[in-house]
């Protein structure tokens, strides 16, 4: 679970509780039209289905932020389906399938460290590094 607060205290990149699923925060706009109230505006990506929509909550209305904890891990490997890693400290693995990565398992290779973030003890994610080193392999012949 997580801690209650303000739709204005959203912010992008937050992770909170919407309808019963994870959804994280892509995109954050508080509004005050005229002399209408307040609102927030928030495009969210629903991290089970990885859909995103848009949603318009009153300034006052109250939202759950997930809490989300972050270890750092060790890629190993790939089976086809899923991706297993190392926690650093304590050297238990987990695996992530592929649908939960997405578009991040293209920059994984083996022996990299990045964080992964857990809900509730489940794996949700990876963030990645800000920087990687990569060989250029092949290429095309100049024109």
């Amino acid at each position: 679970m997580g801690s209650r607060m303000q739709a204005t205290n959203l912010r992008k990149g937050m992770v909170v509780l919407f309808n019963g699923d994870l959804c994280k925060v892509m995109e954050f706009h508080h509004h005050t039209p005229g002399n209408l109230r307040a609102m927030v505006q928030v495009k969210l990506r629903n991290l089970r289905t990885g859909n995103q929509f848009e949603h318009r909550f009153r300034s006052q209305d109250e939202i759950e932020q997930a809490f989300i904890t972050q270890h750092e891990m060790e890629y190993l490997y790939s089976d086809g389906h899923a991706h297993h890693f190392m926690n650093t400290e304590n050297y238990e693995q987990v695996e992530i399938s592929e649908d939960d990565l997405g578009d991040s398992s293209a920059w994984l290779s083996a022996g990299v460290k990045l964080q992964v973030q857990f809900y509730e003890g489940r794996p949700l994610g990876v963030e990645l590094p800000k920087t990687v080193k990569a060989k250029i392999v092949d290429t095309q012949p100049m024109m």
